[in-house]
């Protein structure tokens, strides 16, 4: 019996142990509000301490600050472009981000699994306990120095970052993901320890208090949806990215939407072209800054490409990175960008890419129309003040409009005013036009869907005609973007491309 009593004794003690072991959700959603500068009534033996009534005062003022400058605007400007893109497409890749779940959750609100990596350790879920101890002061300092960077900046200093992870009191990524959490209102479910196989399978180590390279963090928000967050500590240049099983794992993920900010212009270099490939190719949607994907890569045929912000130059530290193709795209088309992000994160100097793939088999923006004989002829702004029935041009796409959903909600089909460079003349055509640019309106909307549309600066051939040739057509709405221009100008339609 002794024998039995002390085997039971035994069982029940490694039983405990593992039970010990065992991550306390309740606890992590307490350490995590406490050190977001959130005050929780239950806790008054760390509330009432001076060095956390510091930390809430700095922590309350920053969220204050960058939930208006920030996070509430790039939460309005994704309902406008890209919420349609996230009710089809629930999983987002966002690499080189480290632990910035935050401005994914509100590039991304309706999204609900996230997969992050970065080159810092994931560490140990936040404990109450560091709070109540001597280190308490030390903690909390060290978590406002970590997160100045992004509530104030966007982005996190990579380098800076991994020591200060390392080194802290509260270690590595997994802290600041749960305090960003708590910060946007959600209420930590569960967290599992992961461990990623070579062949890209994942293996679930559970909830355990033990050292991982990867994590897996459940989490709700105030309406009860469920969100996955998925950290790997990996490196993700090329042949390592393949050997960590890492790239096999994203293959396996559904494609959908794709997050780019602040990531060093790695993509920009041959030694990370996997994973500039897999986003490429893996992705509905990508949403970056330019240290992402250069705009060269961008196949214009399957890409539309949206431009946001401002684009002059990068920061000196990057300043061999500069796209000469990609400024003077924003020196033709760009939409205002209501907040900061990226290296240049104040607001009227960043930049916002939005590269969506165009649907395989889309049909053409051309019109096919019966022409009426004798047109109405228009003065032209050009030197012989003549209107060519039927002209052929060489032409470089300087600015575009776009379809919003004002305009797809009001109307069946539409078409989009563009603005061309005319780059030469065939056929022999008169001269006048050489070196002009002339509006022409595509179809940008047809029956619902939303048409195809060239990259700016992309060059091509296409006959074009007068729009009022085409009595049909116009009573068709036109969506025009464009600069209002001083007098009236003619107005083209593709007779054929």
């Amino acid at each position: 019996m002794k024998f039995l009593s002390l085997i039971s004794t035994g069982l029940i003690f490694i039983s405990l142990g593992k039970a010990n072991n065992n991550i306390d959700i309740d606890d992590v959603n307490l350490a995590s509000k406490l050190i977001a500068g959130i005050s929780v009534d239950v806790e008054n033996s760390i509330s009432s301490k001076e060095d956390w009534k510091k930390h809430q005062g700095a922590m309350s003022k920053a969220w204050e600050r960058y939930k208006k400058s920030n996070l509430l605007p790039m939460l309005e400007w994704s309902g406008e472009y890209v919420s349609e893109d996230q009710e089809k497409h629930k999983d987002i890749r966002y690499p080189f981000s480290g632990p910035d779940i935050l401005h994914a959750l509100h590039m991304f609100p309706d999204a609900e699994n996230f997969i992050l990596c970065g080159l810092e350790p994931v560490g140990q879920a936040p404990k109450s306990e560091i709070l109540r101890s001597e280190n308490s002061a030390q903690a909390l300092a060290e978590i406002r120095t970590i997160l100045e960077e992004s509530l104030r900046f966007s982005f996190f200093k990579t380098l800076d970052m991994r020591a200060e992870l390392t080194d802290a009191v509260y270690k590595g990524t997994l802290p600041i993901m749960c305090l960003f959490l708590s910060g946007s209102g959600y209420e930590i479910k569960n967290i599992e320890r992961l461990e990623l196989n070579k062949d890209g399978t994942i293996i679930n180590l559970g909830s355990k208090n033990i050292n991982s390279d990867a994590v897996r963090i459940q989490a709700k928000d105030q309406n009860g949806k469920i969100i996955n967050i998925l950290y790997f500590k990996t490196n993700i240049a090329n042949g390592l990215i393949k050997k960590s099983g890492f790239l096999q794992y994203l293959e396996n993920i559904p494609k959908g939407l794709s997050y780019v900010k602040a990531a060093s212009y790695l993509m920009h270099k041959n030694y990370f072209s996997e994973i500039r490939n897999h986003l490429l190719y893996h992705s509905k949607v990508i949403i970056q800054d330019d240290s992402g994907i250069p705009l060269r890569h961008f196949d214009q045929d399957q890409w539309q490409m949206s431009l946001f912000g401002n684009y002059k130059k990068p920061i000196d530290l990057f300043k061999e990175h500069y796209q000469e193709d990609l400024r003077q795209s924003y020196e033709f088309r760009s939409t205002k960008l209501s907040f900061g992000t990226g290296y240049k994160w104040r607001k009227g100097q960043s930049n916002l890419m939005l590269a969506q793939r165009m649907k395989s088999g889309q049909p053409s923006t051309v019109i096919a129309a019966n022409k009426k004989p004798e047109p109405k002829k228009e003065k032209s702004d050009l030197e012989e003040n003549e209107v060519f029935k039927s002209l052929d041009f060489r032409l470089k796409l300087v600015a575009k409009s776009i379809i919003d959903k004002k305009t797809t909600n009001e109307n069946k089909s539409a078409f989009i005013m563009n603005k061309y460079l005319v780059v030469s003349i065939n056929n022999g055509g008169s001269k006048s036009f050489l070196g002009k640019t002339i509006n022409v309106v595509r179809v940008g909307l047809l029956n619902g869907k939303l048409m195809r549309e060239k990259q700016i600066g992309s060059i091509f051939s296409v006959k074009l005609s007068p729009l009022n040739e085409y009595p049909s057509l116009l009573n068709w709405t036109i969506k025009n973007d464009l600069p209002p221009t001083p007098k009236e100008e003619i107005i083209y339609i593709p007779s054929q491309s």
